[in-house]
């Protein structure tokens, strides 16, 4: 009996060692390019770098982080 817990302890081992060997090699880790190419009239170029500011609770509710004006519902 304990010859087939050997034989199913290496098959595990081995199963183990081919799924760690080809980890980097599988599409999920592919990494992403670092720069796509530029498509002409694209909209979203640049850094990506922006500035934020924090908006209290009082902001929020009285309508300031609309720029002043009250949000209309979706039509």
């Amino acid at each position: 009996m304990s010859v087939l817990y050997a034989r199913r302890r290496w098959a595990v081992l081995t199963v183990l060692v081919l799924a760690l060997a080809l980890v980097p090699f599988s599409p999920l880790a592919a990494r992403p390019a670092y720069a796509a190419p530029a498509v002409p009239g694209d909209p979203l170029t640049g850094s990506g770098a922006v500035t934020r500011s924090v908006l209290t609770a009082a902001d929020l509710t009285s309508g300031a982080a609309a720029g002043g004006q009250a949000l209309r519902p979706a039509r």
